[in-house]
């Protein structure tokens, strides 16, 4: 796996290359290629003791101490948005699922075409922050339901994702979440008792 590392990048967040790659492989979910890695540069115990700080600093969600599992460690939406930068279909692309295993068993990968893609997107979100955040809130929607019934198997090609709206789909359970957490601001007529 090619991983590119941009110094300034490092100085900005303050982490190592160590760190920087180990945090790339979680987010890309390569975890034995992350234990292979580590394993190979000696560096599994210490980025275990990193991982409380990596949460501190905003690259890593909570992480239970008593289970040192790697499947279980979550990237924080801080760590995309750094190396994604202002550019919102890279943050969509280091969301989206990179491959899929399709009920044939052949594995099938789901970013092709990306400068199709990145033209559709573009054209539709218009750097529309808030709009991008919607999209990106309810792909992970479709992602976890898709998890948890075992049917990642039918997840789209990005392009056919993005060009027929399947976030859509997800629009009303988003909104239920966001109003039980409390982050969206309803009006009249919308206050269920």
């Amino acid at each position: 796996m090619l991983i590119t590392l941009d110094t300034n990048l490092l100085i900005k967040t303050k982490l190592d290359a160590h760190q920087f790659v180990s945090l790339k492989l979680i987010q890309e979910k390569e975890y034995d290629i992350l234990r292979e890695y580590l394993s190979e540069t000696s560096q599994s115990h210490q980025f275990l003791s990193e991982i409380p700080e990596l949460v501190t600093m905003g690259y890593l969600l909570s992480f239970r101490k008593e289970a040192y599992d790697f499947n279980n460690l979550q990237i924080a939406d801080n760590f995309i948005k750094l190396i994604s930068g202002n550019d919102l279909f890279q943050e969509l692309v280091m969301n989206y699922p990179k491959s899929v295993v399709r009920p044939d068993g052949n594995t099938d990968y789901l970013l092709t075409d990306l400068p199709k893609a990145k033209n559709i997107y573009t054209k539709l979100v218009q750097n529309n922050k808030m709009l991008h955040e919607h999209i990106l809130s309810c792909l992970k929607q479709e992602i976890d339901d898709k998890e948890s019934n075992d049917s990642m198997k039918f997840m789209k090609r990005l392009p056919k994702w993005i060009s027929d709206k399947s976030w859509e789909t997800y629009n009303e359970q988003v909104r239920d979440l966001q109003s039980v957490n409390g982050s969206s601001n309803f009006g009249y007529g919308t206050t269920i008792e």
